[in-house]
């Protein structure tokens, strides 16, 4: 089973990562370790969507306001979902006159900036079994990356 290319099957995920976006983050608990290798799965396509919709509108440097965040398993509970801000220590900045440059009046993920897709129904998915769904999810990662990740 590969995953749809339509932005619109995935409103369940853009409800979850724009609530994530509001919050600095979070978790999510599914039932088993399978239903969270799937929802991962399609989290990180429906990412990949995003910028590939945003090039075929002819946006040279694609973003979305997801970028900031990984999406990954808790090492601990399998069948949770974390999702993260990656926060990077590249220490200060500065101008060639040494002057220190605050970067948070250049960054861009103002609430407009953030909105990205209108709410819309969610398709729903057939595969029960945590078999399936890690199949599904090694199918859609084949399709979007090739054989090589």
């Amino acid at each position: 089973m590969t995953l749809s290319n339509n932005l619109h099957s995935f409103n369940d995920i853009h409800e979850i990562l724009t609530a994530a976006v509001a919050h600095g983050g979070g978790r999510i608990t599914l039932k088993t370790k399978g239903k969270a290798f799937y929802w991962k799965a399609r989290a990180n396509h429906y990412r990949a969507l995003l910028h590939k919709t945003q090039k075929a509108q002819g946006v040279v440097v694609t973003s979305t306001p997801f970028d900031k965040f990984v999406v990954r398993l808790d090492p601990d509970e399998k069948n949770v979902i974390l999702i993260v801000e990656q926060k990077f220590d590249y220490g200060t900045f500065e101008d060639f006159d040494g002057n220190l440059i605050d970067t948070v009046a250049f960054r861009t993920d103002t609430p407009e900036e953030q909105h990205i897709l209108t709410a819309l129904p969610s398709e729903g998915f057939d595969v029960t079994t945590d078999e399936e769904l890690i199949e599904a999810a090694n199918a859609a990662r084949k399709s979007l990356f090739g054989d090589e990740s």
